[in-house]
């Protein structure tokens, strides 16, 4: 598969992700997050069943760091004030 058959399944993830600018603003603490965490679980969900293959129990459970480890980053990257 090339890189063009994963175009849209990114797109869609980049645009859900800068739709949830706005929430950065929200009084309800980490909800943009929460939000793109979803947006990065469909995504990874996606392109594993455009790869044929499917996310069980195992994976999901090497998956758990990655996904605490990506929503840091993104708070420490977008929350944090140097």
């Amino acid at each position: 598969m090339s890189d063009e058959d994963y175009d849209g399944i990114l797109r869609k993830a980049v645009t859900g992700a800068a739709a949830t600018g706005p929430l950065a603003m929200s009084l309800i603490p980490t909800a943009d997050t929460i939000v793109i965490a979803g947006i990065w679980t469909t995504m990874m969900i996606a392109i594993a069943r455009k790869r044929g293959r499917s996310l069980d129990a195992e994976t999901g459970k090497k998956l758990v760091p990655a996904f605490i480890a990506q929503a840091g980053a993104y708070w420490v990257g977008s929350k944090l004030k140097f």
